[in-house]
C-alpha cells in the first residue's frame, strides 16, 4: 500500500462550475416519448444538466441536394423543414429536457448546401449560412417556445467535412458578427453564441473573434473539443488576460475508440481528460456522446455513447459510471479549490459547494492507496455533524458507495487500485 498525502486549501479558489452534460442526437430516438426514461436517467441518475443538442445531424436541411440555391431560404421552406419529423423529435426532446431544468445548447454540424461553399468545401457564402442558422434559432424560440439561450453555429470548421464546412478563423469571426446581428434583429439578443467548437486545440479562432467587437460581444462560451491528453489551459489564460466575459467549456470530450473491446480503458482516458480540463480552467464539460447512435454527418453508427443502444434499450457502460463519479457530486455552482498531492500516480481535484466538499480522484496504478487527506482553512463548526461517503468505479464496481464516515479536517481513507473515486459530503 502506498501512502499519499493530499492537502486541500479551501481558501485558494479557482473557477465556478457551470455543470456537466452530454452531446445528444434525438433523431430516430425520441419515438413519441420512448426516450423520456433515458433522459430521466441522464439527468436524475448521472447528473447531467447541459445538453448539446444537434437537431438534424447535418446543416443542409433546407436544400439537401444543393439544387435550389439561395431561393431555398424562404419562410415556406423553413416551415416545411422545422415541422418535419426529424426536427419534431428534436423539439420534443428539448422540450422534455427543459421541463427537467436542463440547459439546452442548440448546435449544428455536418455538411451545408454545396452552393454555400467553393470547390474545396470551404464556406464562402457566410451571409446565406447565417440566414439559415438564424431561422433555426428563431423557430426554436418563437415557434416552439423553447428556452434556447445558447447556440453553437460551428462544428470543427478547422477540420472540415464531414464535421462541418471548412472555414478560416477570419471567416468564422465575420460569420459570428453576422449571426449576432441577425439574432438581434429578431429580438434574440439574449441568445449567446458558443464558439468555435474546434477539433484542434489552439487559439486561432477565438483570437480572430476577440478582434471583432461585434463578434466578441455575442459570445457567451468558448467551446473546445478534447480527445487526447494535452494541456488545456491556454483558453482560460487567454480569456483572463483579455478580461473577457466568456465561459470556457469542453463541449466535446472523451475517447474515439470504436472497437468496443476497451471499455475500462476508455472510461479511464475520458476521466483523465475531464480532470485535466477542469484543472486547466474549464467550467463545464460535455461528453461525446449520450448513447450509441447513427450520426448523419458521418454516415456511420458510433459506439461513443455513455449508454449502449440495443433493441430499444439503453444500458449504462463503464464510461457512464466513470462520468457519474463527477457529474453526480460536482454540481453547478461548485467552485474548484487548490489541491496538492505527494504522489504523481494519483490525480485529485477538489470542489466546495453548498453541501460541503467533494474530492474526485483517479488512481491509474496497481497499488492500494492510503490517502491522508487534510482540509486546510476549514471551519470546524461548519464541518461538525456532516457525514462523508466514498464512492468508486473500478473494473468491477459501478459508482458504488464503499463506506461513510464523519467529515473532519484530517481524514485517512483507503483508495482501491485502478479506480476512479469520489469523497463527498453530498447526499447520495
Amino acid at each position: 500500500m502506498v501512502a499519499v498525502d493530499v492537502r486541500v486549501d479551501l481558501e485558494s479558489q479557482y473557477q465556478e462550475i457551470d455543470g456537466f452534460g452530454v452531446n445528444i442526437n434525438p433523431v430516430s430516438h425520441w419515438r413519441d416519448g420512448k426516450l423520456a426514461p433515458v433522459l430521466d436517467t441522464l439527468v436524475d441518475d448521472l447528473g447531467a444538466s447541459i445538453f448539446r443538442l444537434d437537431p438534424y445531424g447535418t446543416t443542409d436541411w433546407i436544400d439537401p441536394m444543393g439544387e435550389l440555391g439561395k431561393s431555398a431560404l424562404n419562410r415556406i421552406n423553413y416551415e416545411a423543414a422545422y415541422r418535419s419529423p426529424p426536427f419534431g423529435e428534436a423539439w420534443e426532446t428539448a422540450r422534455y429536457l427543459a421541463s427537467k431544468g436542463a440547459t439546452i445548447l442548440l448546435n449544428v454540424s455536418g455538411r451545408v448546401p454545396n452552393w454555400m461553399c467553393d470547390e474545396q468545401d470551404r464556406l464562402t457564402d457566410i451571409k446565406a449560412y447565417c440566414e439559415l442558422l438564424v431561422s433555426l434559432v428563431d423557430w426554436a424560440r418563437h415557434k416552439e417556445g423553447l428556452p434556447v439561450k445558447l447556440f453553437g453555429p460551428f462544428n470543427e470548421t478547422d477540420l472540415g467535412l464531414p464535421e462541418g464546412p471548412s472555414a478560416e478563423p477570419q471567416i468564422v469571426a465575420e460569420a459570428t458578427a453576422l449571426l449576432a446581428a441577425g439574432l438581434r434583429d429578431l429580438g434574440l439578443r439574449d441568445v449567446k453564441l458558443v464558439v468555435a467548437d474546434q477539433g484542434r486545440y489552439n487559439l486561432d479562432y477565438i483570437q480572430a473573434i476577440a478582434r471583432e467587437p461585434a463578434a466578441r460581444d455575442a459570445v457567451g462560451v468558448v467551446g473546445m473539443h478534447c480527445y487526447s491528453d494535452i494541456p488545456l489551459d491556454s483558453v482560460s489564460r487567454f480569456i483572463q488576460d483579455l478580461d473577457l466575459p466568456w465561459r470556457y467549456w469542453l463541449t466535446e470530450y472523451g475517447d474515439l475508440d470504436q472497437t468496443g473491446e476497451k471499455e475500462w480503458e476508455v472510461a479511464v482516458a475520458s476521466t483523465r481528460r475531464l480532470l485535466r480540463g477542469l484543472q486547466d480552467g474549464a467550467q463545464a464539460a460535455l461528453v461525446w456522446d449520450a448513447y450509441d447512435n447513427y450520426h448523419r454527418h458521418d454516415e456511420s453508427w458510433s459506439i461513443y455513447g455513455l449508454l449502449r443502444t440495443a433493441l430499444g434499450r439503453y444500458l449504462p457502460k463503464k464510461r457512464y459510471y466513470a462520468a457519474k463519479q463527477i457529474y453526480r457530486f460536482v454540481r453547478a455552482g461548485a467552485r474548484r479549490v487548490a489541491v496538492t498531492t505527494s504522489y504523481s500516480g494519483v490525480t485529485c481535484l477538489a470542489f466546495t459547494h453548498a453541501e460541503g466538499i467533494t474530492i474526485v480522484g483517479l488512481n491509474e496504478g496497481q497499488d492500494h492507496i492510503s490517502l491522508r487527506l487534510a482540509l486546510e482553512h476549514a471551519d470546524e463548526a461548519s464541518l461538525g455533524g456532516r457525514e462523508c461517503s466514498i464512492w468508486a468505479t473500478t473494473r468491477e464496481l459501478n459508482c458504488e458507495m464503499l463506506y461513510r464516515f464523519p467529515l473532519s479536517r484530517q481524514l485517512q481513507l483507503h483508495v482501491l487500485p485502478e479506480s476512479i473515486f469520489t469523497v463527498t459530503s453530498c447526499a447520495p
